[in-house]
């Protein structure tokens, strides 16, 4: 306050020793909150006797017949210059009357942008040129839905965010890949934390270190035409292909794919010894995800790969072929990420896949979204237009499921996507199984 204390506090007195003021007040302030300056006019309705007898005795105007009034904040200081306080700022008696400093909107902002500065300042001194410090100046530069996301938490709890955003960074700085390695996403998470649950999914901390992950993921592009943005369909195994690619494994038991005629080898040089094992005794394995923690390799027994979509035809299909050399993967309906595993392998040793699957919308989704992964390494095996009339069934397609068919890109598939929006019926590999010969 600029004025003499003693004046503002007679003069504040004043003021409130008179309760029809507190409403002039009240929007004089609110006026210069929203102007960051002292102006406009304040609206009073429904005056009060007391309103009225404050009001006509300051501004020496008769005010008793008015059930409205409105007052110019230059015609209060005009009034107020008539006082023996006309020496007084309109702002120290503001400030002194509600007992607390003023701060426009402006002001306000300008406040909190300098307050956010200094924590983003505080996050970037805690990293010294790592991965997750250049990931951090870029979002900060650019803006962006990452950046909106941050200052939404921050506005929500600056220290959990803090505490969050720097151990998501730290975790992004030791993904198990910058030393050609796989971790559990629950061990990785509690040498990190002391968590082993810090990075589930659904936690900020997850969101936070999933946005690092797509970081890595432009550093080091993979073929992500497999998971469209919204695809809720294939929303988790998005993730943990993602996940995968950072070194972090997660939902290692039940995520698993059924094979036959595979060979797996080892980081080591080793071929897996119980895959070898099955196949010696001619008999389908199971890998699950945490099988995969070592495997660099995938081999067949034959360089075209079976793929089915149902179990049961993968079976006559093997037991009609175990006296040959034949490979075949069972994808058991919706894709897991092992499966995906198991295919990239084998493609990138050589092998050509022949995908079959059902024909309803979700099934040609599958084999539309796999023709697109492995382009001329995969054919669509048995999607013709005879092959659907033989497999058709009497489920009728609903209308919300057809409009999946409308999303199918794969050239091979055009035909029979126009007979089954004809037909508006699904049909269903086990129809077939006699009829997939090699």
């Amino acid at each position: 306050m600029n004025s003499n204390h003693d004046d503002i506090e007679k003069c504040v007195g004043y003021f409130r020793s008179r309760p029809g003021f507190e409403r002039l007040f009240l929007g004089i302030r609110d006026k210069y909150i929203s102007l960051s300056y002292f102006g406009g006019n304040v609206k009073l309705t429904s005056l009060t006797s007391e309103e009225k007898e404050a009001l006509e005795g300051f501004f020496q105007k008769p005010y008793h017949k008015n059930r409205t009034v409105t007052i110019s904040v230059e015609q209060f200081q005009r009034a107020l210059g008539e006082t023996k306080f006309a020496h007084i700022k309109i702002e120290d008696i503001i400030e002194g009357y509600f007992g607390e400093s003023l701060e426009s909107k402006k002001e306000q902002k300008r406040r909190e942008e300098q307050q956010w500065n200094k924590f983003l300042d505080r996050i970037e001194s805690g990293f010294q040129d790592t991965f997750s410090l250049r990931w951090f100046r870029t979002v900060r530069q650019k803006g962006g839905a990452v950046y909106s996301y941050i200052r939404q938490f921050y506005h929500e709890d600056p220290d959990l965010l803090f505490d969050t955003l720097t151990l998501a960074m730290q975790g992004a700085d030791a993904f198990p890949v910058w030393e050609e390695k796989r971790k559990r996403l629950d061990i990785f998470a509690a040498d990190i934390t002391g968590n082993p649950h810090f990075f589930d999914v659904g936690t900020k901390a997850h969101r936070l270190l999933f946005y690092l992950i797509e970081a890595y993921l432009e550093m080091h592009p993979i073929d992500q035409k497999m998971w469209e943005l919204g695809d809720k369909q294939y929303e988790v195994e998005k993730r943990m292909e993602w996940m995968f690619q950072v070194g972090l494994l997660s939902d290692e038991i039940s995520n698993r794919t059924v094979t036959y005629g595979v060979h797996l080898r080892k980081r080591n040089g080793k071929l897996h010894e119980g895959m070898e094992g099955f196949w010696e005794e001619k008999e389908p394995a199971t890998i699950m995800l945490c099988q995969m923690r070592d495997v660099v390799e995938a081999l067949g027994e034959s360089e075209e790969v079976y793929v089915f979509e149902n179990p049961s035809v993968f079976s006559v299909f093997i037991e009609k072929y175990k006296a040959k050399k034949v490979t075949a993967v069972c994808t058991s309906g919706q894709l897991m990420f092992t499966s995906l595993l198991l295919l990239d392998l084998l493609v990138k040793g050589g092998c050509v896949l022949y995908y079959s699957g059902d024909f309803d919308p979700e099934g040609l989704q599958i084999g539309d979204k796999l023709k697109g992964r492995y382009q001329d390494k995969l054919v669509l095996w048995h999607y013709r237009v005879e092959d659907y009339v033989k497999a058709k069934s009497d489920k009728v397609i609903s209308k919300g499921s057809l409009t999946k068919l409308d999303k199918i890109q794969s050239v091979e598939l055009s035909e029979v996507v126009e007979c089954m929006r004809r037909e508006k019926v699904a049909g269903y590999q086990e129809a077939l199984a006699e009829e997939y010969e090699i």
